[in-house]
């Protein structure tokens, strides 16, 4: 029998992990890293530093110095290269020891840190983290029309980056879960899928009636799909390109990068970017969804206990009563099924119930 193979797990001693170092990966949005600061990264369960320096150059290096450990993000960028906070050791892109304070000279040229080819594309900062030369770059096609890129603040995601690669490749699931919301209009039909596999990943395909959906998967971790204009830009901006690359940053949370694609140019582009300036303002004024649903709960436990019977007793944390003043499944798609098993209260934790009678 055939060893199985551990697709999810990415560390430098895994199948996946050297399969994995062997590709270009976005690790941070660019117009995040100003000229002349550094960050911490981590990737696939290892601790890097990225910088940018004076020539707008971004460059991922070793985590910590190769002298007595001190965390390069700590230190100075000095034109194009960075100094050690600790005992002043500077290193160029390549990362050659160029300056050594206080230590013979010429022995900073024995002294080296690891660093690691850096390129930008679309909005993201890519490196390569692999053995030997790098593959090709970019390391997928540019848009074939012009248009406006945008990058979302890429979300922290609290599970292995596998499952939201395989969730990007499920046709099936838009007609239900997006419908929540409105965000995919147009596509609520059940499609029949069919797919086939390339040099670089796999084409797949969503027939609905006459209209055909096309989506590719690049290996090994990115996904190009189509997708209707977005709920709540009232069709600004029309179908746009969406680029989804996850890519771990350990074997339980990801990164979560989305490149829109949206193909607007002159006018239409001017009349796109204050529709969406209009949307994010109602946005901002309807607050994050974590600081909403604090809110709801604070009113629900105001309310009468006796329209919370069961929530009284439940000391599960996940356990909250249905979101305050949301519209009924009769007038809107956005309110939540009860779960057959729930407090009675809207409870989200399918188990409460029983746990609920266990303690009566």
């Amino acid at each position: 029998m055939t060893d199985r193979i551990d697709l999810a797990r990415t560390g430098p001693d895994t199948p996946m992990g050297r399969f994995m170092r062997r590709f270009w990966m976005p690790v941070f949005r660019a117009e995040d890293l100003p000229v002349g600061h550094a960050k911490p990264i981590r990737i696939m369960g290892e601790d890097f530093a990225l910088y940018r320096g004076a020539s707008g150059r971004a460059q991922v290096i070793d985590y910590r110095c190769p002298h007595r450990g001190a965390q390069m993000h700590l230190g100075w960028v000095e034109e194009d290269d960075i100094r050690c906070v600790y005992h002043g050791w500077k290193f160029d892109c390549a990362g050659q020891c160029i300056e050594m304070p206080a230590e013979d000279p010429g022995f900073a040229r024995k002294v080296t840190i690891g660093s690691y080819p850096t390129r930008e594309y679309l909005g993201l900062v890519y490196a390569y983290f692999g053995k030997g030369e790098p593959p090709a770059f970019p390391p997928y096609p540019m848009p074939d029309a012009e248009g406006l890129i945008e990058n979302q603040v890429p979300p922290l995601v609290p599970c292995n980056y596998l499952q939201c690669f395989e969730n990007s490749m499920d046709e099936v699931h838009v007609a239900f879960v997006h419908r929540i919301g409105g965000s995919h209009q147009g596509i609520y039909d059940l499609p029949e899928v069919s797919a086939d596999e390339t040099e670089w990943g796999m084409i797949r395909y969503g027939r609905r009636g006459n209209e055909l959906r096309v989506s590719l998967h690049y290996m090994p971790n990115c996904t190009r799909v189509i997708v209707p204009p977005m709920a709540g830009l009232d069709g600004a901006g029309g179908w746009r390109e969406l680029y989804l690359a996850f890519t771990p940053i350990d074997d339980e949370t990801h990164m979560w990068f989305i490149t829109n694609h949206v193909r607007v140019t002159g006018a239409e582009k001017d009349a796109y970017l204050e529709q969406r300036e209009r949307y994010l303002r109602r946005q901002r004024k309807a607050g994050s969804a974590s600081s909403w649903r604090r809110t709801s709960w604070r009113a629900a436990c105001a309310s009468p206990i006796s329209t919370i019977p069961t929530v009284s007793g439940c000391r599960i944390s996940r356990c909250r009563p249905a979101r305050a003043g949301l519209p009924t499944a009769a007038t809107s798609a956005w309110a939540a099924p009860t779960p057959p098993s729930s407090c009675g209260a809207g409870c989200w934790n399918a188990s409460c119930a029983q746990r609920t009678r266990a303690r009566r």
